[in-house]
């Protein structure tokens, strides 16, 4: 009788040990999406030609707040979210004519960004973003290096 419990127990963990061990195969912890906050040169890419605005981005969970500046537009609010390596922002491009635009993209893995842009059903373009370098800090040249 005791061999015979001891026979179905060894049994039963057989059975379950290779469900068990496939459980974490499947499940791979997914890398947690990089924060966009900060100021980003993006460049843009229409038919009539590029433009290179300026993006400051707020990136707090999966929000994403901002400004986007372009010598054409001025200075105008985006929202947005993040999901994973997509995000997706919006700003108004004319708000008299209820114009807006929608950026959707991914983050490369050197943490550039690239996608598409649609404009209220006007257009389409391209875009691709780094982010701003910082400015010097004291004591540097714009070049490198320090001042003697």
């Amino acid at each position: 009788m005791r061999r015979t419990r001891s026979l179905l127990r060894t049994r039963s963990i057989l059975a379950v040990l290779p469900l068990l061990l496939a459980i974490p195969l499947g499940v791979h912890a997914q890398d947690p999406a990089p924060n966009l906050s900060g100021d980003w040169i993006f460049t843009v890419v229409t038919d009539n030609g590029t433009g290179t605005p300026a993006v400051r981005l707020v990136h707090e969970g999966e929000d994403l707040t901002g400004t986007y500046t372009s010598e054409r537009l001025g200075t105008r609010p985006l929202q947005g979210t993040v999901t994973g390596d997509t995000l997706t922002f919006r700003l108004a491009a004319d708000p008299s004519a209820g114009v807006t635009m929608t950026f959707v993209g991914i983050v490369r893995n050197d943490g550039t960004l690239e996608g598409h842009v649609d404009f209220g059903g006007m257009g389409h373009a391209t875009f691709t973003a780094r982010r701003r370098p910082p400015p010097p800090g004291p004591g540097t040249r714009a070049g490198g290096g320090t001042r003697p």
